[in-house]
């Protein structure tokens, strides 16, 4: 079957128009781009600027706007979307068969998008060579055997770089942030640089930010936690709070600043902030804590110590400056106690000892 494939495919190649690399990587969140990251930037060192096909939720034109190492995204509409059904298989189709892409590299365990990638004729093809991908994608030196994949989709990602060859060292995320962005943000924030370090900033005291977000009720930690948490680190040290989260969380911030006390830090809510001024803002902080979300996943990103509340989800083990916060089992996001956050910063200093 997959030597009748690739002579088929043979009669389906177009050939490259100069040198364009694509990535699909339809994971729908910002923590996904996040995570996948350090994939992207390892081939393109070894490849050039990628073009990355992803869905819009991921905000990824936003979040890699100053990433030089991307040159476009482009969307997978699905789900609702233009590319939804036969007739949205067949656009996407013709729309990577117009780029005329040089390779592709496909980190899903899908076949729908390895058929596109076949019937468009993208002369190499790579990706996990899960069931019908097997037959259709180009590249056998990068598949991943039964038992790998049924890793984690960010480690199956590196094996198949490793596999074709590409050089994977870096493994953490590394999200750039601008000196002039950060000199900025922490100017309008009232921020100070810290000593001998002058890419990074805090105020007089110490500061924290809270990634409030949440794609379903069932990863939020709740208002009532986490105002505790923000009381319990205004006796530890902390003078400002920052409340990071979208439109969704408006009302969240509003309640947990109505009921701020004169004795506890103050908190300051920021909304829908443009990603590159909130990475900025998150790096002039010491520490995050906060639900699996974007937010979450950036503040890791950009090495700041990130305390992630993983009650329902597994938790990430890739960065070293993630730290799991994890339940008993199966007691969910409200088995994991205010005590427990508050213990585990001042474990690590990052709060004074009580």
């Amino acid at each position: 079957m997959r030597r009748l494939l690739m002579f088929l495919h043979r009669f389906l190649r177009r050939p490259a128009s100069g040198m364009e690399v694509l990535v699909i990587q339809p994971f729908p969140g910002i923590g996904d781009v996040i995570w996948f990251l350090p994939h992207m930037h390892a081939l393109a060192e070894e490849r050039g600027p990628l073009t990355l096909m992803t869905k819009p939720r991921s905000c990824a034109d936003k979040l890699l706007a100053g990433d030089r190492r991307i040159k476009r995204v482009v969307w997978l509409e699905r789900n609702p979307g233009r590319h939804d059904g036969i007739r949205g298989f067949f656009r996407l189709v013709g729309e990577i068969r117009r780029r005329r892409y040089t390779e592709a590299w496909l980190f899903h365990r899908s076949s729908r998008y390895a058929w596109a990638l076949y019937l468009a004729g993208v002369p190499v093809t790579y990706g996990y060579g899960r069931k019908w991908q097997r037959f259709l994608l180009t590249h056998d030196a990068g598949f991943l055997d039964a038992e790998q994949l049924r890793l984690h989709a960010i480690d199956k990602a590196g094996l198949v770089l490793e596999k074709a060859g590409v050089p994977f060292v870096h493994r953490e995320p590394d999200f750039f942030v601008s000196a002039a962005v950060l000199q900025d943000v922490a100017r309008h924030y009232g921020l100070e640089p810290k000593r001998g370090n002058g890419s990074t900033c805090t105020p007089a005291g110490r500061c924290a930010v809270f990634a409030l977000g949440s794609s379903s009720a069932q990863k939020q930690w709740g208002r009532e936690n986490f105002l505790a948490l923000a009381r319990c680190l205004g006796t530890r040290g902390v003078d400002k709070v920052f409340l990071a989260g979208g439109t969704a969380e408006q009302e969240m911030m509003q309640w947990m600043q109505q009921r701020q006390e004169t004795d506890a830090p103050e908190l300051v809510s920021l909304i829908n902030l443009p990603f590159a001024r909130l990475a900025a803002l998150i790096k002039c902080t010491d520490f995050c804590v906060g639900n699996d979300t974007g937010i979450l996943n950036l503040a890791a990103a950009v090495r700041v110590p990130t305390y992630g509340l993983f009650g329902v989800t597994r938790p990430l083990t890739n960065s070293a400056s993630l730290f799991p916060v994890t339940p008993p089992a199966d007691t969910g996001m409200q088995g994991i106690s205010v005590d427990s956050v508050v213990g585990l910063l001042a474990r690590d200093q990052r709060i004074a000892p009580a």
